[in-house]
């Protein structure tokens, strides 16, 4: 071979080297690219997972990613309410929990500490990307599930369906609109970005922390009917908080006021729609010592009332034919204890809360007596209350 043809050879195996170098870089780029905001996916079939934590947008949230086996498996820190995961190499149902950073408050214009664990849920299957929101409404969402990722996104649909909001909106993927910043449109981003305001002016208002807003909202969903509806309590609640989101003397973070003036209402209209109504039916039994069942309670007998279910802070008794003492009500529960006052034919107990009634006298109710010659300390009436 001539000097020539061996000096062109390897020049040419030079070029062929180098091409297949660019090929590879190239194909190297190409494995990493999602097409969605730049969330990685392995050539493998692993999924790029990114986030949205807010209760306001927040900054510095500790997010941890576990398993369905509660082993975590991924770890990142937010930046103004966005979080990049990395890639969940195994398909599955995760938790996301997010605890700490600071966000700025809808009520009161004020950075805040986060010092609620807010959760969510994410189901993934082999490659592409996923994204998940966390927020006070997916943490409702994972406590109604019982912590099961793969039944969160049910637990969300009805949790959207009973404060109406769109059927667009997943609370556990849809990135609500920071009301701080953005005015609110009247869709799916707006009305739950809306709504998460009015959960800060709940707070405002009542002086609670978030972790009893949360309980009083769940609490208040009732899904007996062929619909999630909220109890006349909770609706009553959630409007007031929407109407005082746009009162300067209520509210004291005017891009707020500005931002909500439209969604605000429709907030109201929904809740006020999705309210509850019809008095509530109840099922009520007085446990007791030696559990003698009688058809009416007995004159001079004391008896240890408590009912439960639905949002009883406000509660207040109406005895019939019955004196009632330490009467205790909590949001939760209200119990008392009741002596009947004089012989007669019908005598219970009128719980009145929230516009909402639940009434039993006797002889409807079935009375479960103690011992006669002394007081039913340990008794609970209690009642499983749910719409009829």
């Amino acid at each position: 071979m001539s000097t020539k043809s061996a000096v062109l050879g390897r020049t040419s195996l030079r070029y062929v080297g180098r091409l297949a170098q660019a090929l590879a870089f190239i194909a190297v780029l190409a494995s990493c690219s999602s097409g969605d905001g730049g969330v990685a996916s392995t050539s493998g079939g692993g999924t790029g997972v990114t986030g949205f934590v807010s209760k306001g947008p927040i900054n510095g949230a500790t997010c941890n990613i576990f398993n369905s086996a509660n082993q975590l498996v991924l770890t990142a820190t937010t930046v103004n309410g966005q979080v990049a995961f990395g890639t969940l190499t195994e398909a599955g149902a995760y938790t996301a929990s997010c605890t700490g950073g600071t966000y700025r408050d809808e009520a009161t214009g004020l950075t805040v500490t986060n010092t609620t664990v807010l959760r969510s849920g994410i189901v993934v299957g082999a490659g592409g990307a996923a994204s998940m929101t966390v927020s006070p409404l997916t943490e409702m969402a994972y406590q109604r599930a019982g912590g099961d990722a793969s039944k969160m996104d049910a637990a969300a649909q009805t949790i959207a369906k009973a404060f109406g909001l769109p059927a667009s909106v997943n609370l556990l993927t849809t990135v609500p609109t920071d009301v701080n910043t953005t005015a609110a449109a009247n869709d799916g981003a707006g009305q739950y970005g809306t709504l998460l305001a009015a959960i800060a002016q709940m707070q405002k208002d009542q002086g609670s922390s978030l972790a009893n807003i949360i309980t009083t909202l769940s609490g208040g969903i009732n899904t007996t009917g062929a619909n999630p509806t909220l109890n006349a309590a909770v609706a009553s609640l959630v409007a007031g908080a929407a109407a005082n989101l746009t009162d300067p003397t209520k509210n004291s973070n005017p891009a707020v006021q500005a931002a909500v003036a439209a969604t605000k209402t429709t907030l109201q209209n929904n809740v006020s729609a999705s309210a509850d109504t019809t008095p509530f039916a109840n099922t009520i039994a007085l446990s007791t010592v030696n559990g003698t069942v009688v058809t009416a309670p007995v004159f001079g007998q004391s008896y240890a009332l408590r009912v439960t279910g639905g949002n009883l802070g406000a509660a207040t008794l109406v005895p019939t034919n019955m004196t009632c003492s330490s009467v205790s009500a909590s949001a939760a529960s209200i119990s008392a204890t009741c002596v009947m006052a004089a012989f007669g034919s019908q005598a219970g107990i009128t719980v009145q809360s929230g516009g909402a009634t639940v009434q039993g006298l006797v002889p409807s109710l079935v009375w479960f007596l103690g011992n006669g010659t002394q007081s039913c300390r340990t008794c609970n009436w209690v009642s499983t209350i749910g719409a009829t």
